[in-house]
């Protein structure tokens, strides 16, 4: 009888682990697309030095090779905070030319998404980033 016993609570332990590991790889992998996703939205947005009409295409065109989830998020209703596309991310506009300088950066928030298949739980966590300096030219 304790033989019976015994097996079971190993083979519960095992599946535990088991799922534990799998959960934990599930994340690691979900938390690397958001952030590949941050630094292409990033790059798109040194490269053409500013959130312009340009990037914006850019941008859509490389979030759908990578396969990021489609849907509109609702930006904060602050005029620095922008998404025009149809990719569920969010870019704000941080102006640090107040402080006398003449540099400005973008924060980027964009999300992991994580399907859990036990009563249609959805997480959505925010990850977020800067871009580098970006000089502002007077005209």
């Amino acid at each position: 009888m304790k033989q019976g016993i015994g097996f079971t609570a190993t083979i519960n332990i095992i599946t535990i682990f088991i799922v534990v590991t799998f959960a934990f790889l599930a994340a690691t992998l979900s938390y690397y697309k958001a952030y590949k996703v941050n630094n292409a939205i990033s790059s798109s947005i040194e490269k053409y030095e500013g959130y312009n009409s340009l990037a914006k295409k850019e941008i859509s065109t490389k979030l759908e090779s990578l396969g990021y989830r489609k849907g509109k998020h609702e930006c904060s209703n602050d005029e620095y905070t922008k998404n025009d596309t149809d990719f569920d991310y969010c870019v704000e506009l941080l102006d640090t030319r107040k402080e006398k300088n003449n540099y400005y950066k973008y924060k980027i928030t964009t999300y992991l998404n994580i399907d859990i298949p036990l009563g249609d739980l959805f997480l959505k966590i925010p990850i977020k980033s800067t871009t580098e300096n970006i000089y502002y030219f007077n005209e």
